[in-house]
């Protein structure tokens, strides 16, 4: 970041509380009580940060839990035994009523190890691909002794026929056909997919496999419980940009500096100016319907129409976005709860150093995740055995683990201690 180009602002956070009220408020429900930790160098705040709200906790583990009636489970799997338990029925005693032994428990994409499994390797408290804080020590769940009890179990889970066996191969979009096809009865994805569209956002697959199955849904956890209780799933740090960044030539006009500020909470979390923004007049352009949700009147049910009148999607800031906030106007009223609860089953598990700039695990980052991804498939799959965990655990290390991790403590204690 260069001084010359970018302004150190000169808003102290206790001068913008009364200026971002609503921003501040929801920027704490994620970043803590020092939202501006991530955008303070030397003790001066450089930006806003910029956040997404609903990655701090979005994925979850998903059950068909009309499957789960088939097979003669009748609660949700809690713990890492009950989940095996699913699985096993789900494999073996044809859920999808086709007379073939062509359905799998769970399935996953190989592409990065972070979202491989997560639930079984967070039944063991361990999160590979991500730097979290232990006891104040800088860890990665890649190289923890929990990580080869995860990979143990998902290697019996392989022999017994329990994993999709081309989730090797799985991109994100082939593991959505699988659910759709019914070829798996669980996978970890964002909680609101496994919802109907009209209780946040999305839910497309939910509408199909409705249409499809009568009683369809899908059961919802954050995680299944291992040996000592703990369960999770990794999840992305909310504050994954610089933030929102203001030209020098702001520097010697504070008041300007002040209307942005005035604007971007006007625009974001005022429910009059948003409105009128992104809908227009209420009574004029748009009605609140019976479902509690916004309905264009004609002409403006036209997008061509709603465009000349200037209404739509509009974001001075593009990163301010509250969505408990904004799907308040697009989810049925009497589907809100729904998702309120289902999201509130979420962990937090992130990586606690995503926004800090770390140039030794940029220049090592690949070589290290191509080592683990690779190695792990190995281990799940059987190719290599899980006696050999250590010797990975040596060779993470050795090509740039062991630098990778002091830097990342030495970060940790310069802006999160």
């Amino acid at each position: 970041m260069k001084k010359e180009r970018w302004l150190i602002m000169g808003l102290c956070a206790a001068m913008l509380t009364p200026l971002m009220a609503g921003c501040l408020e929801w920027l704490k429900r994620f970043l803590g009580d020092d939202p501006f930790k991530y955008v303070r160098r030397d003790g001066k705040i450089y930006g806003l940060p910029v956040i997404w709200d609903i990655g701090i906790d979005g994925i979850q583990l998903g059950f068909r839990d009309d499957w789960l009636k088939k097979v003669g489970i009748d609660k949700t799997p809690e713990t890492l035994e009950e989940m095996e338990a699913a699985l096993t029925k789900f494999r073996n005693e044809d859920p999808d009523g086709n007379g073939k032994k062509d359905t799998y428990g769970i399935t996953a994409t190989g592409e990065n190890v972070q979202s491989m499994f997560s639930s079984v390797f967070g039944a063991f408290d361990v999160y590979p691909n991500i730097f979290r804080e232990r006891n104040g020590t800088i860890v990665r769940g890649e190289i923890e002794p929990g990580a080869k009890q995860a990979l143990e179990v998902l290697n019996r889970w392989y022999k017994n026929e329990l994993i999709d066996p081309e989730f090797v191969v799985n991109k994100g979009e082939n593991v959505e056909d699988k659910v759709m096809t019914d070829k798996v009865g669980a996978v970890e994805y964002y909680w609101w997919s496994f919802l109907p569209g009209n209780a946040f956002l999305g839910g497309e697959s939910w509408h199909e496999l409705a249409k499809k199955y009568e009683g369809f849904s899908f059961a919802t956890v954050g995680g299944v419980k291992g040996p000592e209780g703990k369960y999770g799933i990794s999840q992305y740090n909310p504050a994954f940009a610089s933030g929102v960044m203001f030209g020098k030539q702001l520097e010697n006009d504070r008041e300007k500096m002040i209307k942005y500020m005035q604007v971007f909470e006007a625009t974001q979390f005022n429910p009059k100016f948003y409105e009128l923004l992104q809908f227009g007049e209420k009574g004029k352009h748009w009605k609140e319907n019976e479902k509690g949700t916004v309905e264009f009147i004609e002409p403006y049910t036209d997008e061509k129409e709603r465009k000349k009148a200037g209404i739509g999607h509009y974001s001075m800031a593009g990163s301010f976005n509250d969505y408990d906030f904004q799907t308040s106007y697009t989810s049925d009223e009497s589907l809100r709860e729904l998702a309120k609860n289902t999201r509130a089953k979420g962990t937090r598990n992130i990586d606690i150093l995503a926004p800090f700039n770390k140039p030794v695990y940029n220049e090592t980052r690949d070589k290290l995740n191509q080592l683990t991804l690779q190695t792990y498939i190995d281990f799940i799959t059987g190719r290599k055995s899980l006696d050999e965990f250590d010797n990975f655990v040596a060779e993470w290390r050795k090509i740039g683990g062991d630098s990778v991790l002091a830097e990342a403590q030495k970060v940790y204690e310069e802006n999160l201690k």
